[in-house]
């Protein structure tokens, strides 16, 4: 099989275009990094950002149908190269900071996508990334980087090949999840039902409402163990333990942190907004901008740590904030945190639920066990189908000759 350099396949362009509005551009949907990172495809309906841009830049970054946008640089060397294909033209819809757009020149468009989502590539291209502190990709290197070239037909029928099993293993998944998240969202709603029943919602309601304090005592405990962070999908454990995004960064030294222990009800001061509040499922230490609690009346630490993320992600919380910065609500005064009124539940309702949330934890956990498995997989599969290593890609070859 032929390798040749992805500036002989592809013309690469490096996005200059920032989150930024300027009076006098023209306003333009900006697809950031985090719509890569996170998505293998770009359409439509991402919710993208408000910009601007000039002409050029208009000219230069508007996706088009065939592109593969790409990750330029991260903290990391392997989160770099984290390629998202765009099936169709986006007019009105550009190419971000922090990205860059390989467009084919001489190779078919699927299969760019599909070798730049190999491991034999994108392995080249954290190698050809420099920096300390954040890694980053040139132009120029990236255009050095070696990329496996069969022929065109191959390269269509080795796309096809991938794009029908990647769909078939990607829905297998999901499936898997959605069912973990229709019993959540059972939970979530038995609890919201209760809100609806309190004087939360108004003077009739058939449950008091009380002072969070009155429900959750904030605790001192001594300081022993691995970094604990609440992320923003509600759980909390150690960041030794799960990937290292999905949280905000909060500043500490070894002098300022606090205790935590398993069961705990953890809410991050300026990140519980956005979800970043669960129940510990772990001992260790974190930042000093968690409020660290524990039931007051003998209720159940899970149950409270999913009311609290609850009244958080619909916005309720907020509304007591004592000020806001940039996308976030600043919770960290405990005294007006804790005059926040909530529900007050009765304890086997709390102990109830809260064995459900408990139950449904390991599955959680085996659905995203099999996720990385999956994962692992998916990777295996493109890498060998790109490499020829598949036996089918030797059928398609024989084929071809």
């Amino acid at each position: 099989m032929t390798v040749r350099p992805l500036k002989f396949l592809a013309s690469i362009e490096v996005s200059n275009v920032d989150k930024h509005s300027v009076e006098g551009e023209t306003p333009v949907l900006l697809c950031n990094y985090t719509d890569v990172y996170y998505n293998e495809a770009i359409t439509s309906d991402l919710a993208f950002m408000e910009a601007t841009a000039t002409p050029e830049q208009i000219s230069r970054f508007t996706l088009e149908a065939g592109d593969t946008l790409f990750t330029k640089d991260s903290e990391t060397p392997e989160d770099i190269a984290v390629p998202a294909y765009v099936a169709n033209d986006m007019p009105g819809v550009l190419c971000g900071y922090h990205l860059a757009i390989a467009r084919p020149l001489k190779v078919e468009p699927r299969y760019l996508y599909w070798a730049l989502a190999s491991q034999v590539v994108r392995e080249q291209m954290s190698l050809a990334a420099t920096g300390v502190t954040r890694h980053g990709l040139r132009q120029d290197l990236m255009g050095r980087v070696p990329v496996p070239v069969p022929a065109q037909a191959i390269q269509r029928k080795v796309a096809r090949f991938l794009d029908g099993e990647i769909a078939r293993i990607n829905d297998v998944l999901a499936k898997k999840r959605r069912l973990v998240d229709l019993m959540q969202e059972r939970i979530d709603s038995e609890i919201m039902g209760l809100v609806g029943c309190s004087e939360l919602a108004g003077s009739n309601g058939t449950l008091l409402a009380i002072p969070l304090r009155r429900g959750l005592v904030k605790v001192n405990r001594p300081a022993n163990g691995p970094m604990i962070t609440a992320y923003r999908d509600g759980q909390v454990t150690a960041r030794a333990l799960r990937r290292s995004d999905g949280y905000t960064e909060s500043w500490t030294d070894g002098a300022r942190v606090q205790g935590v222990s398993m069961r705990d009800v953890v809410v991050h001061g300026l990140d519980g907004f956005a979800g970043a509040i669960g129940t510990a499922e772990v001992d260790g230490v974190c930042s000093p901008v968690y409020h660290v609690c524990v039931p007051a009346d003998g209720g159940d630490s899970h149950f409270y740590g999913r009311l609290l993320r609850l009244l958080a992600t619909t916005g309720y919380l907020g509304l007591f904030a004592s000020s806001t910065r940039e996308r976030a609500v600043d919770f960290r005064n405990w005294d007006l945190f804790g005059r926040i009124p909530i529900p007050k539940v009765d304890v086997g309702d709390q102990r109830r639920i809260g064995e459900r949330i408990r139950r449904l934890a390991p599955l959680r956990i085996v659905v995203e066990r099999s996720a990385e498995l999956v994962q692992e997989r998916k990777e295996a599969l493109i890498t060998a189908a790109v490499t020829g290593q598949l036996d089918l890609a030797r059928e398609i070859a024989e084929e071809a000759s």
